[in-house]
């Protein structure tokens, strides 16, 4: 005859919690849904972020210029110096000529080749002020030396030019003008360097131009210098840069995704492994147990596994107090084997070799009268 109910399975039935197909059914729904929460926040965790355009540099260069010059009088019987440096008090009647030295540097951040030209010119301009709008009456351009272009490497981009401006002839052209036209104007002599530069940076042409600023005033009693004998200037080449697309993985979105992903996951694991469906009629079974038990009163002792293989005398009861009868006369105790799974409960008495045994719910025997329960 086969076992009836391990420990076993008593243990993990003892286990399984008891809850009915309705809750079982809205558990697995909602692990369903925690799950497609938690499966949607980890893709909108990987969001796409667009770049928008920038101004990015791809080249710098840097115009340096700096001069100085020295004043070349005139003979006369009042200075007796041939010249005056730099920064001094000029007489200008007395003013020969201006000896000028021009430098200008060309630099950048990445070496290319560079087309370049430049030029020297003096410019006389004079100007009269009437009703406080400024009329320019004289503008005279003179050239006083043209470089066509010439190529070089950025890093060698390099003027170093002496010019001789011839002060006296300027100076006295603008106080001529006054006499014989009876004008007061202001007037000054501009002596300009003009650098034309150009090159190619990925594609991209890059111009720049430097003028220089130095002047000198005319047809005063005092010639006074003006503007910059050092300058430095820069300038930047800059391209405008593709939109880019790029994944930003948001974390708090992502950890939260992954929490509800776990879950989802217990409590689906839980309802599967941890619980079993209630039914009315196990409740039924557990009321009429537990009644049958207390009618046995102390007479029952529960056990787990049928321990009589051996026997082959069974007479069937169909009476619970038909067996507690026989129990009081034989002075053996009833032994009940619990199947919770089956909802089956086997009472049974063993005396001479011979099994009383009543069954609930009510059995058959099958044909050789042993397989009358199974777990």
């Amino acid at each position: 005859m086969s076992k009836h109910y391990s420990k076993a399975n008593n243990k993990k039935n003892n286990k399984n919690l008891k809850i009915s197909s309705s809750m079982r059914k809205t558990a697995f729904v909602i692990a369903i849904i925690i799950l497609v929460l938690g499966t949607g926040n980890i893709f909108k965790a990987f969001e796409k972020e667009e770049i928008e355009k920038q101004n990015q540099e791809i080249y710098k260069y840097t115009d340096s210029f700096s001069s100085n010059y020295k004043v070349n009088l005139s003979k006369n019987d009042y200075i007796t110096d041939a010249d005056i440096p730099n920064n001094k008090q000029y007489v200008s009647d007395l003013i020969s000529d201006v000896n000028l030295n021009l430098k200008y540097n060309y630099d950048s951040t990445q070496e290319s080749e560079v087309t370049y030209d430049y030029k020297i010119d003096v410019i006389v301009k004079g100007s009269y002020t009437k009703d406080k709008e400024v009329l320019e009456l004289i503008n005279k351009v003179v050239n006083l030396k043209t470089e066509n272009q010439k190529k070089a490497n950025s890093k060698d981009v390099k003027i170093d030019e002496n010019v001789i401006v011839d002060y006296k002839q300027y100076h006295d052209l603008i106080k001529n003008f006054k006499q014989n036209l009876g004008m007061s104007i202001d007037s000054k002599l501009y002596v300009v360097l003009t650098v034309n530069t150009q090159t190619e940076i990925n594609g991209q042409i890059i111009n720049n131009q430097y003028i220089s600023n130095f002047n000198i005033s005319l047809g005063e009693k005092v010639a006074l210098v003006d503007g910059k004998l050092n300058d430095t200037k820069s300038g930047t080449s800059s391209k405008q840069s593709e939109n880019e697309t790029q994944t930003v993985v948001v974390v708090p979105r992502l950890v939260f995704g992954i929490i509800l992903i776990a879950i989802s996951v217990i409590i689906a694991y839980f309802t599967v492994n941890k619980t079993k469906i209630f039914h009315s009629v196990d409740n039924r079974f557990k009321k009429e147990l537990s009644n049958l038990l207390k009618r046995c009163q102390d007479r029952v002792a529960m056990v787990e596994d049928d321990a009589i293989d051996g026997i082959t005398n069974t007479i069937k009861v169909f009476d619970i107090d038909e067996l507690i009868k026989l129990s009081d006369e034989l002075f053996t105790p009833i032994l009940c084997i619990v199947s919770e799974e089956e909802e089956k409960a086997i009472f049974y008495i063993l005396k001479d070799n011979i099994k009383y045994i009543y069954q609930y719910p009510s059995y058959k025997f099958a044909d050789d009268g042993n397989d009358y329960f199974k777990i």
